[in-house]
């Protein structure tokens, strides 16, 4: 009996009811071929905002690559006028040398070569290392800032 009504109850509610009632009863919603298609619309417009800011971005990126390239080759150029002793890694400076020698010391505790170099305005600089080119110089200078001083740079004379 109670297979019956519960048969007759669903035949009722599927014939009488439409299906955009039984969609939203349960909370099921159907769009107009309209709002599809503004949908897609909308969508294809984004792909195309997307495509257009990446390339963009990619020629933006290749145009700062050059320049650094040429500031780069500008650089080594300029340099082989002028003799370069050494890129030092600078994680101190001091002007008082008892200041510059306990930081040194600090610093080759730590495993670093801790040397002392005469600097600018007659600064002493603590070097962290000493390298023969830039190139070498940068990673080790990545690995000052976040070890050693965050405010690391690169000296050169």
């Amino acid at each position: 009996m109670k297979r019956v009504f519960i048969y007759i109850l669903a035949v009722s509610l599927v014939s009488f009811s439409s299906c955009k009632k039984i969609n939203k009863m349960l909370g099921k919603t159907s769009m107009s071929q309209e709002e599809i298609d503004a949908l897609v619309a909308q969508n294809n417009a984004l792909q195309q905002q997307i495509e257009k800011d990446s390339a963009a971005y990619d020629r933006e990126l290749e145009a700062l690559r050059a320049e650094y390239e040429q500031k780069l080759s500008e650089y080594q150029n300029s340099n082989n006028k002028a003799p370069v002793t050494g890129f030092f890694v600078v994680v101190g400076s001091f002007k008082n040398q008892k200041y510059a020698e306990n930081y040194a010391s600090k610093i080759k505790s730590m495993g670093y070569e801790g040397n002392i170099v005469q600097g600018p305005s007659n600064f002493k600089l603590v070097t962290a290392s000493t390298h023969s080119n830039l190139k070498e110089a940068l990673p080790s200078l990545k690995n000052a800032r976040s070890v050693l001083a965050s405010k690391s740079w690169i000296y050169f004379k």
